[in-house]
């Protein structure tokens, strides 16, 4: 017994070795910059994890998408049924080789195709024709009476479905469905106002996501017995001044939350909910980028941390509060000043040294960061400082040619997904995981 148990620790070990090892060359057969030439060399590797993101990878050329769409691992022929760029004849071969599920999800499967697998007996397909924006609407129609909700759930959000039909799902008896007919961004007003009244919470819910939705029937649910409709309602980026205002009195926290977050909340009303009896509710305040800066300043001075957290990544905090709050005894009050678009480069080389590496991570992806302190983090002790590092756009190739021999895989991982990394890098890390 003891020997078998040894014997497939083993043999784990081993796989995971395998898959640590090809890692990176997924990311790099992923990566949209790669050259045609490493695409078509990875095509050819033994990790079929490897293939699976050239199948995927819409740079792919049609030649080796045809080699790969014979692939013997199931997985590899999925990615090539699911890349948009895959021709219809590929596709047409697919589907007799099985791989009916992404070939229904692409864009390039043509009508009759569609039709054909609307007829399917697994209702996956089935579900992923009525969400193809190609499919018509006989087959949408066909399919709005199918058994399975899921498949009804998808026409009920397809765009293309007509409004008759719409008004059909608007009854149906499963609510899923109709909270996709109400998020529907082409359900006529009438059929909105019905669902308005709907017995199931998430369907009046549904409603209030949909940006169509009339002013008067979001005034009409903000008056909703359920306290999260009324929290959808005060999130919603349509709702008016005047509804947003009596929301700001609601007996529950969460909606006086979602209005101190909605960007159309004012100035005086983000004042009052700054003076709120609950620390959440000022948190949300400090994070709007509404608020004004004596706000922020006042909230910089919270007992609470969090608060203090969420004003030092606002972008309207002053720079004097940035600075104070730079010196926090609350790391993660530090890490939001690093993470700031704003915060200028005096701040950042202070923070570049802090003593949590947190902190040095934040630096390390912040935007303004420059190039000599990216340097400097580069060497850093932290392995996921060292990755923030390589998948900063602002790394120059010198950093980058460092990282990307890295002992850490991760970090290795980050350089082959920077977009900015040179081709040459991309090939010899492609080639360096072989060995």
């Amino acid at each position: 017994m003891r020997t078998k148990l040894f014997l497939t620790s083993l043999f784990l070990i081993a796989c995971l070795a395998v898959s640590a090892q090809s890692q990176v060359r997924e990311v790099v057969a992923g990566n949209p910059n790669v050259t045609i030439e490493i695409l078509q060399e990875l095509a050819k590797d033994s990790a079929c994890n490897v293939r699976c993101f050239v199948a995927r990878n819409q740079n792919t050329p049609i030649k080796t998408l045809q080699e790969l769409a014979k692939d013997n691992n199931y997985n590899v022929r999925e990615s090539v049924a699911a890349n948009p760029n895959t021709p219809t004849e590929i596709l047409k071969t697919l589907t007799i080789g099985g791989v009916r599920i992404n070939v229904a999800d692409n864009p390039n499967t043509t009508r009759r195709m569609l039709k054909k697998l609307a007829n399917d007996t697994v209702w996956w397909v089935r579900m992923n024709v009525a969400r193809n924006e190609n499919v018509s609407i006989r087959t949408l129609k066909k399919l709005a009476k199918d058994s399975e909700f899921q498949v009804r759930t998808e026409i009920a959000r397809n765009e293309n479905t007509p409004q008759k039909t719409l008004q059909k799902l608007a009854k149906d008896c499963h609510h899923f469905v109709r909270i996709s007919v109400a998020r529907n961004h082409n359900t006529p007003t009438e059929i909105l106002k019905t669902l308005a009244t709907d017995e199931d919470y998430s369907v009046r819910e549904g409603i209030v996501y949909n940006q169509n939705t009339p002013i008067e029937i979001l005034k009409k649910i903000a008056n909703d017995s359920n306290g999260r409709v009324r929290e959808k309602v005060a999130a919603n980026e349509n709702t008016s001044i005047e509804i947003l205002e009596e929301l700001a009195q609601d007996s529950h926290i969460n909606v006086r939350i979602a209005v101190a977050k909605n960007s159309n909340t004012s100035i005086e009303m983000l004042n009052e909910l700054a003076k709120d009896v609950h620390y959440a509710v000022h948190e949300a305040v400090a994070q709007n980028t509404n608020t004004s800066v004596e706000t922020l300043q006042e909230l910089a001075k919270s007992n609470i941390y969090f608060v203090r957290g969420r004003v030092a990544i606002n972008p309207n905090t002053p720079i004097e509060t940035l600075q104070e709050l730079a010196k926090d005894n609350y790391s993660s009050v530090r890490e939001m000043v690093a993470k700031n678009p704003n915060t200028p480069i005096e701040i950042l080389n202070e923070l570049a040294k802090d003593i949590e590496f947190r902190v040095r991570m934040s630096v390390a992806e912040n935007p303004n960061t420059s190039i000599e302190i990216l340097q400097e983090l580069s060497k850093d002790s932290s392995e996921w400082v060292r990755k923030k590092v390589a998948a900063n756009e602002n790394a120059s190739i010198e950093i980058l040619e460092e990282l990307a021999q890295d002992s850490h895989i991760d970090v290795r991982i980050a350089v082959a997904k920077n977009l900015n990394t040179p081709v040459r890098i991309l090939k010899e890390l492609a080639n360096a995981e072989k060995d």
